[in-house]
């Protein structure tokens, strides 16, 4: 089986979280706390460390998906 790496990188509300969970073949593992800086204007919740989830394709190739914090 090949390994794949993507990472989703941006600012806060750009997508990242749920482009993971829209690719993900399992549950993603997600970092969402309460924000307590300036995010709390845009969003109550907010990503801090990486988010996680997987692809197969086809059996034989796994993509790994990272989310960066925004």
């Amino acid at each position: 089986m090949n390994d794949y790496k993507i990472i989703f990188a941006g600012p806060v509300g750009s997508g990242k979280t749920t482009a993971i969970n829209t690719l993900s073949d399992k549950a993603p593992v997600y970092t969402n706390q309460s924000a307590s800086d300036m995010t709390w204007m845009r969003k109550s919740k907010t990503t801090v460390a990486m988010d996680y989830g997987t692809m197969v394709l086809d059996g034989v190739e796994k993509i790994h998906l990272y989310g960066t914090p925004g």
